[in-house]
């Protein structure tokens, strides 16, 4: 019969996702000791939305989008050139934990508790939502084809500026009539893998793309490029111990 310590050292370093696929995970180089919490909080400070906003929607966009460094402004535009790429390879990101955990630079946020259970999220988290909400969030309000990303409002009133985004990589805002649906479906399965953002290792949206890129080329140029970013991952975590 297994002992505790057995059975806690079979399931190290797996996640479950909400299927129940389970996936093997590899843990980063280092790991800081006390993990933080994503649970939703009280937060009295406006910045994610403001009652009764006078600004308008590009203006939005443009005070979200200053809240993000130049490489995160970067990588939010390839998540949105690439976000029905990702959509339509669901199977293959659902299937490695790396692809899955692919950190995405989206801060969304409620009136009153603010960022928190929506910190951090992935690629993967994303296309939980997506698949399991597919005729809430995949469309604009008209019936087209669109990802919804952002998701901005006020849990009490209902009041919401989100935005979407189309195949052709240009977004919008988009309104919900019942936004309660929309940010109480994201959040949990957000916050469902928080540690997991935080322990293991995960490919950058980039490399999501060129993996997914590379299922279409001969296998001995698909074998080449393996070899060439497990190479980048050794030089990565070489410069690092010698830091």
């Amino acid at each position: 019969m297994k002992n505790k310590e057995q059975e806690k050292e079979q399931t190290r370093d797996l996640i479950q996702l909400i299927d129940g696929t389970i996936l093997k995970c590899y843990r980063k180089d280092s790991v800081q000791k006390t993990l933080l919490d994503d649970e939703m909080n009280l937060d009295a400070t406006g910045t994610f939305f403001r009652l009764k906003d006078k600004r308008s929607a590009k203006k939005i966009e443009a005070d979200t989008r200053s809240m993000l460094n130049r490489k995160e402004d970067e990588d939010l535009q390839f998540f949105l050139d690439h976000a029905f790429l990702f959509y339509r390879n669901a199977e293959a990101i659902l299937k490695d934990s790396r692809m899955f955990l692919a950190p995405v630079p989206v801060h969304s946020g409620l009136a009153y508790s603010g960022g928190s259970g929506f910190a951090s999220p992935t690629l993967g988290v994303y296309i939980e939502w997506w698949l399991r909400n597919e005729q809430l969030v995949c469309r604009d309000l008209a019936g087209n084809e669109a990802l919804t990303y952002l998701i901005l409002g006020s849990p009490l009133s209902g009041s919401n500026r989100c935005r979407c985004v189309y195949p052709n990589g240009t977004s919008e805002q988009i309104i919900f009539n019942k936004f309660i649906e929309v940010w109480s479906s994201f959040a949990p399965i957000n916050s469902r893998y928080n540690q997991a953002k935080q322990m293991y290792q995960a490919y950058t949206l980039q490399e999501v793309a060129d993996v997914l890129a590379s299922r279409e080329l001969p296998d001995a140029v698909r074998l080449s490029k393996e070899i060439e970013w497990h190479e980048s991952r050794c030089q990565s975590a070489q410069q690092h111990l010698e830091q």
